[in-house]
This record gives C-alpha cells, sequence and structure tokens, in this order.
C-alpha cells in the first residue's frame, strides 16, 4: 500500500540480477477501503498485462510498456508521474534515433518509422511488456524525427578534414653541389 494506491511487487529474474524489483500500482484502488475493512485482493494474469482486484473493483491492462524498460536499470521510486513520463519519451526517442540518422532519403525514413512501430509492437506481442502507451509513441516519433535532422549535420561533421597535428613542409629533392670544372 501506498497512501490510496494498491502496489504488487513482482517478483521475477531482474530481481535475481540485482535491477529493480518490479511493481505494479492500482491507483486509488483502495480509496473505498476504510481502515479495519476486510477486503478481497486477486490477482490474475492476462494477454493484456497483470489484472488487480480489490473488492469490486478491478485494475486491468497493469505491466510495462517498452518505454518503461529504463526504469529497471534506475532506482526512480518516488518520482513524479511527469519526470517518468519525461524519462520515458526520451528513452524511446534514444532508441530509435539510429533509425532516423541512417535514413538515406524521406522513402527510407518513412520505412523507418513503419519498422520501428512493428518492432514496438511486435515487443509488446512477444514478451511481457504491456502495448506502448502515448509516451511510447511520442518517443519513436521524436526519436526517428530528430535522427532524420540531425544526418546532414553529422554528415556534414564527418566530411571536415581531420586537423593536422604538426605543420608539413615542401620536401625539396638534395641538388649535387659538387664542384663543376
Amino acid at each position: 500500500m501506498h497512501g490510496e494506491d494498491l502496489i504488487w511487487r513482482l517478483r521475477d529474474r531482474a530481481r535475481a540480477v540485482g535491477l529493480d524489483q518490479r511493481e505494479l500500482r492500482a491507483r486509488g484502488a483502495l480509496e473505498p477501503v476504510a481502515v479495519g475493512d476486510t477486503v478481497t485482493l486477486r490477482v490474475s494474469k492476462g494477454g493484456s498485462g497483470v489484472c488487480l482486484f480489490v473488492g469490486q473493483g478491478e485494475w486491468c491492462g497493469l505491466g510495462f510498456a517498452p518505454e518503461e524498460t529504463l526504469r529497471y536499470l534506475m532506482n526512480l521510486e518516488g518520482a513524479s508521474p511527469s519526470v517518468l513520463t519525461i524519462l520515458d519519451v526520451g528513452w524511446m526517442a534514444v532508441l530509435f534515433f539510429p533509425l532516423g540518422l541512417l535514413a538515406l532519403s524521406v522513402r527510407n525514413l518513412m520505412l523507418s518509422c513503419v519498422l520501428a512501430a512493428a518492432v514496438v509492437v511486435v515487443a509488446a506481442a512477444a514478451t511481457p511488456l504491456v502495448p506502448a502507451g502515448p509516451p511510447g509513441w511520442v518517443g519513436l516519433v521524436l526519436g526517428v524525427g530528430l535522427g532524420a535532422v540531425a544526418r546532414p549535420l553529422v554528415r556534414l561533421l564527418l566530411e571536415l578534414p581531420a586537423p593536422e597535428t604538426r605543420p608539413t613542409v615542401p620536401l625539396r629533392r638534395p641538388q649535387d653541389h659538387a664542384a663543376q670544372f
């Protein structure tokens, strides 16, 4: 419990290797419950995430979206929802920035967006992740777009001549200074 929220902590392999213990939060689940009340709690796992049942209420579709994966690596306990949203958008942007950077044409850029969207959808379908939310999609588009915008700058930087470390002096052929008779 955390205030009126019910928190379900998951025990998984991530915890075994020293990463943060994942937790699912049912916001406001305990709001109608008074001190001393008896409440039935039930948890079920389905195709669209985890469902938490508290008395007559249910909170389904709980889980972790692709944009929330960075949270495994960082201890973000107590971070505000707005900070977490900014972090999620930024994480997805970093992940998909290279796709935009490598797109050589507008056609390739569109193909990159489709490929990125497919990766996000397949990741949610093939793993315990739930489908991406709005921060994930915004981060994906932002990352691909920023990569495309940065491409000319990166190209310009890569085409600059390397700075020379020492001045060059033209070499002269040794002249024969032998006396001429």
